[in-house]
């Protein structure tokens, strides 16, 4: 039996937003190529923006199509509602979650 891979972890800043959009896009690039299933932690991101949830959806779409397992550890309730807000709640895998 083959063990599963490690994840690779990522925390998300307690505030993302556009002005954080470069240094967050370099750290999903990371993700991405150390080639590992992925842990999204926004569990103390009490801030985001538009912007950044469409980098992360942009994200999760990448992850899917390298066929890597994508997995949200924490989720903070305004993570939730914003991409519940734009549409993005089903793309990002956040649907009728949040972690208080």
């Amino acid at each position: 039996m083959k063990a599963a891979a490690e994840a690779t972890r990522v925390v998300l800043a307690s505030s993302v937003d556009i002005a954080s959009a470069a240094a967050l896009r370099a750290e999903l690039d990371t993700a991405l190529a150390a080639g590992r299933p992925i842990e999204l932690d926004a569990g103390d991101t009490g801030r985001v923006d538009g912007a950044a949830l469409q980098l992360l959806a942009a994200f999760a779409a990448a992850a899917r199509r390298r066929g890597l397992g994508l997995r949200w550890s924490r989720v903070h309730p305004n993570v939730a509602a914003g991409a519940a807000l734009l549409g993005l709640a089903e793309a990002l895998g956040v649907g009728g979650r949040a972690d208080a």
